[in-house]
């Protein structure tokens, strides 16, 4: 099913697929679909991004999250997203007052200023191509990366090697589990 699905991201983005948002992974993702079915990854060649929201139900202590997007309605690209968070350690009171959100991050604060990305231009898979890259051999922008992925979670394992990087960045860019089993463990 993923190969069928990577070849109609591949046939109809980004004229008619500007983006794609998934769920149930409990984690803060993003990968990125490429032409050809992903055999040259450029950003020439970057189509489309998987957003993968975050989830409000934790998963084994993870943390509780949600993101907000700006979308520009004639284009339908994101040019802003917003992530909140809540720790579950501070769920003691669920009973009484339920959840409380911070504010996590800011897509674009957060990675823009590592690819010196536009301030106009929107958050496309083009922009998630770049992170990529620069995640593969930037192991701080790596961990924050994790960190995010994990929703700040105290339970997430650490991300400071460049195995972990490359890995991360190789997850990034699969947009199919072909892909993905190719990539390497770290």
């Amino acid at each position: 099913p993923t190969h069928r699905f990577y070849r109609i991201i591949d046939r109809y983005s980004p004229h008619v697929i500007a983006n794609v948002f998934f769920g149930h992974t409990h984690e803060d993702f993003a990968y990125i679909w490429y032409a050809n079915n992903g055999t040259n990854q450029s950003s020439a060649n970057a189509l489309t991004t998987a957003w993968v929201g975050p989830s409000i139900t934790p998963l084994t202590n993870v943390n509780s999250a949600f993101r907000s997007y700006t979308v520009d309605t004639g284009d339908w690209n994101i040019y802003e997203a917003y992530t909140f968070y809540s720790d579950v350690e501070t769920f003691s009171g669920l009973n009484t007052s339920g959840p409380t959100f911070k504010f996590e991050y800011n897509t674009r604060e957060t990675y823009a200023p590592s690819i010196n990305w536009p301030v106009e231009a929107p958050l496309n898979a083009t922009f998630w191509h770049q992170v990529s890259e620069q995640i593969a051999k930037n192991t701080t922008l790596a961990s924050v990366f994790n960190t995010y992925q994990g929703k700040s979670s105290v339970m997430s394992p650490n991300c400071t090697n460049v195995a972990c990087a490359q890995a991360k960045a190789c997850y990034m860019r699969s947009g199919s589990v072909a892909l993905g089993s190719k990539c390497p463990q770290g």
